[in-house]
């Protein structure tokens, strides 16, 4: 799996599908838990979660690994200030120092990663969005074989 190849989507809809293996975002209608969404956060409803895709630093060496960072953002009601971060901390801490892990494993959309690693010590307080709902983010850097 390449992001030149298969798109920046091909992670984050990765991503997406893992988050629901562990119980936190969900991809498919009739499933309890956050909608998780790859590549965009749409407006409604209001508790969701966007997997967001960002390019790796160029590569000095001609090693082939990738490191693009995985960007997860959840967002909750207005007013609720509390379960944006508490997801976000879980979410965090389920996923950060995995190594040799297969995200989507079976799917279309499966990728071998090498290591997932958080670039900060806890989630990342965004604010509101123009709704007054909390956004919180945790940032990933993985780190995968490119084929």
């Amino acid at each position: 799996m390449t992001l030149a190849r298969h798109g920046a989507g091909v992670l984050s809809q990765a991503c997406c599908l893992h988050l629901q293996t562990l119980g936190f975002g969900i991809t498919a209608p009739g499933v309890p838990g956050l909608p998780a969404y790859a590549e965009e956060l749409p407006d409604q409803p209001d508790a969701a979660i966007g997997v967001f895709t960002l390019p790796g630093p160029a590569q000095a060496d001609l090693s082939g690994y990738v490191t693009p960072t995985v960007q997860i953002v959840v967002r909750s009601h207005a007013g609720d200030r509390q379960t944006p971060v508490e997801v976000a901390q879980a979410i965090r801490a389920a996923l950060d120092g995995t190594d040799t892990v297969t995200w989507a494993p079976g799917t279309a959309h499966a990728v071998d990663l090498l290591t997932v690693d958080s670039l900060t010590s806890h989630p990342t307080n965004r604010g509101v969005d123009p709704r007054d709902r909390p956004l919180w983010s945790v940032e990933l850097r993985t780190e995968y074989l490119e084929d």
